[in-house]
């Protein structure tokens, strides 16, 4: 059963009645992002007794600021269904030396070894598709490719790596509110928590990959055996959805703008830049959520100790202040300095990851693929945390 946190609505707070989890505000989540981020810097969500912003600027103020506002707290509870508290949800001193192992282990020269596998999983994955038949961009491209490349770079067992999607989603919904979509997910999510559960032990691991380097880790006394555990759960917990996540909105940008794809195919030099356009454009991960340590002046708002604060980072992502014509897909757009992946020092772990399996695809599809077409109308994902795509029919015209 949920807690109900809710707090009394502070003086002079704008007030808004969005509930940013409804059905309706998940399926058009564009239009979601801007009516909290035009609200202003901080508004007060009436339903759930919480702050929000979709603002760049309010966003960097409280991601980057672990003194203040806790990431070892969070704005909704969930005691029926607890989060590792380790990695994304814990504060120094803790967070520091497991990071550090963590750093290590994904580290880009770790990366590096990895790109040559996932250039040919990508070939192979694109050549399956490229005769001209339509396909569905989430179930026969992007989650497969996922499923291959990150399982076997942390070395799991070839069999059950489909069980990854059903917990992650239940495990990175609830970083959201108690609604009917959460209990659902974790409702679906037993089988799928005792197989992730199972992989986690040392034994059941291929050497060579991610989990059995932090069991080394754990072998030189860096972190304890329970931690190592921990840690490749969280892991697990979020290296398939918003990765697949990413690289099916990614699709959807280019099968929706063709004339940046064909900019793209003339100029490969910009896959790199095209990748970061996408997650500030349309970003996987949806909010972020913090509880202030203390009271706290904020622009122009008092945030009292205990307040929960959702930061929308899709919201923050077309903020017109930072990015001009902020609402077109533009591949040669320096668009760097988004927070789809947050910022600090709870800034997602495995970014580089994704950024590395999502590169070599976009390689592949640029090398390989005239053009991305859409075949059909794509549906939503139904998640309180990722912004994507449940099915994304589309066909490719090979080159």
């Amino acid at each position: 059963m949920a807690v109900d946190t809710r707090k009394p609505r502070p003086a002079g707070a704008p007030v808004s009645a969005l509930d940013p989890f409804a059905t309706d505000a998940i399926v058009d989540a564009v239009a979601t992002n801007a009516a909290i981020r035009d609200a202003g810097d901080l508004i007060w969500l009436e339903d759930y007794g919480m702050w929000a912003t979709g603002r760049y600027a309010a966003a960097n103020r409280i991601l980057g600021d672990f003194e203040n506002f806790s990431s070892a707290k969070r704005p909704f509870t969930h005691p029926d269904f607890p989060l590792p508290a380790i990695l994304v949800t814990d504060d120094p001193p803790d967070h520091g030396a497991i990071r550090s192992v963590m750093n290590r282990v994904l580290s880009p020269k770790v990366l590096r070894a990895h790109e040559a596998a996932y250039r040919a999983a990508a070939i192979a994955a694109i050549d399956r598709l490229t005769a001209g038949d339509p396909f569905d961009g989430v179930h026969d491209l992007a989650l497969p490719f996922v499923l291959s490349a990150f399982g076997d770079t942390v070395g799991l067992r070839d069999g059950g790596r489909e069980n990854l999607v059903t917990f992650g989603a239940a495990i990175l919904n609830t970083f959201g509110p108690v609604n009917d979509l959460f209990l659902s997910l974790v409702e679906r999510a037993g089988e799928a928590t005792r197989w992730v559960e199972a992989q986690c032990a040392r034994d059941a691991l291929k050497p060579q990959g991610l989990g059995a380097a932090i069991y080394e880790a754990q072998a030189r006394g860096e972190v304890s055996e329970e931690q190592a555990g921990l840690l490749l759960m969280s892991l697990l917990s979020a290296g398939v959805d918003t990765t697949a996540g990413s690289i099916a909105n990614m699709l959807h940008c280019f099968a929706r703008n063709p004339d940046q794809y064909a900019r793209l195919r003339r100029d490969p030099g910009l896959c790199a830049r095209a990748f970061e356009e996408v997650l500030r454009y349309l970003s996987p991960a949806r909010v972020f959520g913090r509880v202030a340590h203390r009271d706290t002046a904020l622009l122009g708002q008092t945030i009292r100790q205990g307040d929960g604060i959702l930061v929308f980072l899709g919201a923050t992502g077309r903020d017109a202040s930072i990015w001009p014509d902020a609402e077109r897909f533009d591949v040669g757009r320096a668009a760097g300095k988004h927070i789809s992946f947050g910022i600090g020092i709870h800034n997602c772990i495995g970014q580089m990851l994704t950024r590395t399996e999502a590169l070599a695809l976009l390689k592949i599809i640029v090398e390989r693929v005239e053009r991305i077409e859409c075949a059909g109308e794509p549906e939503v994902l139904m998640s309180n945390t990722i912004t994507s795509f449940e099915k994304l029919p589309l066909r490719f015209v090979a080159a």
